[in-house]
């Protein structure tokens, strides 16, 4: 037997109880197809009846979303898995907190869950800084990472890879570029143009002038496009004003080249400097190597100057003291090169 009232601006709704004393308020429609099904709504139990969605029961805990019955309630922080969903307790409650997406939630133990990699079979996660592959449903190890890194190279793939990370001034030579290490990354420091990249030992590398080649390929030294007549490089053309300009691995020209005055660069072992818009040779590093410091400066990487020698660094007058630069003078105006030991503020 039920019993209704009619509540104003309501309808008809069920006010009080039935035969087997469920809390009754009739809430919204539901199809005939889910009649008897439950719901949760908040901390509710709900159930499907004579096609209303009515209050069964105020769960003391809260209400499964998964199950459809009330729960004891949670501890604060255990996290489960609802709809491909990490849910995290709070407050004796469930709450989102992190959808999967692509990946699927898999409870990793009675408190805990988080999105993995799916498992399809042929497809890779890491796991425990190893390469596991999806085989038979189950995920299996199939590559120990050691001394390398497991990287999630994409939501199916992984892969042991060697980190850029580096030691402080190791070298080394990528295609022929030399790198230096700083603050533990890689950068270019000469792109030996002209020379060789050559890695000297695991943790050393330089820019050399391989004598051998192959016939017809040209390049540029010393501001000189050589060519390869029969093995050996051999002076072909001066650039002298002009700039000689790798146009490839195998080719190069002289070209017209403007550059903006006071900057500097390394032209294999050479420093150079922009004056009257041309670069022109200062000073031949040697053996100790010249290395691009910015995209506008250059020096030579060891001690290559003598007491009282002179130069520009960028706006600053420096002057040399036992086989190092010191700045003497942040010219107002600009720094003019007047020689390779020499030079002035301007105004």
């Amino acid at each position: 037997m039920r019993l209704f009232a009619l509540v104003a601006g309501c309808g008809l709704v069920v006010a009080c109880g039935s035969e087997d004393g469920a809390v009754k308020t009739t809430v919204e429609p539901c199809p005939l197809s889910l009649e008897g099904q439950f719901r949760c709504n908040e901390d509710i139990r709900m159930v499907c009846s004579d096609g209303d969605w009515i209050d069964y029961e105020v769960c003391t805990g809260s209400c499964d979303p998964i199950t459809r019955r009330c729960t004891g309630g949670c501890a604060a922080g255990d996290q489960r898995c609802a709809a491909n969903v990490v849910q995290t307790c709070a407050a004796n409650l469930w709450s989102d907190t992190q959808s999967c997406g692509a990946l699927t939630c898999v409870p990793t133990s009675q408190t805990t869950a988080n999105c993995q990699v799916r498992c399809v079979e042929g497809n890779q996660r890491c796991s425990a800084n190893a390469v596991q592959t999806c085989t038979g449903g189950a995920w299996q190890t199939a590559n120990s990472c050691g001394t390398l890194t497991c990287v999630d190279t994409s939501t199916t793939t992984a892969e042991c890879q060697l980190l850029t990370t580096c030691t402080e001034y190791n070298r080394r030579c990528v295609e022929n570029t030399l790198q230096v290490c700083e603050a533990g990354n890689w950068v270019d420091a000469n792109l030996c143009f002209g020379l060789t990249c050559v890695e000297t030992s695991m943790t050393t590398a330089e820019c050399q002038d391989v004598l051998s080649c192959s016939v017809g390929h040209k390049r540029c030294h010393n501001n000189t496009v050589q060519t390869c007549p029969g093995g050996e490089w051999a002076a072909a053309q001066l650039c002298g004003t002009m700039t000689c300009v790798e146009l490839s691995n195998t080719s190069a020209e002289c070209q017209v080249l403007p550059c903006t005055n006071q900057r500097a660069r390394c032209s294999g072992t050479a420093l150079q400097m922009c004056a009257g818009n041309i670069w022109l040779e200062i000073f031949d590093c040697g053996s100790d190597g010249c290395m691009n410091t910015s995209a506008t400066t250059a020096d030579c990487m060891g001690a290559v100057c003598d007491d009282e020698d002179q130069r520009c660094h960028e706006d600053m007058l420096q002057i040399c003291a036992g086989g190092d630069w010191y700045n003497i003078q942040l010219c107002p105006n600009s720094c003019m090169t007047i020689s390779s030991t020499t030079a002035q503020c301007n105004g």
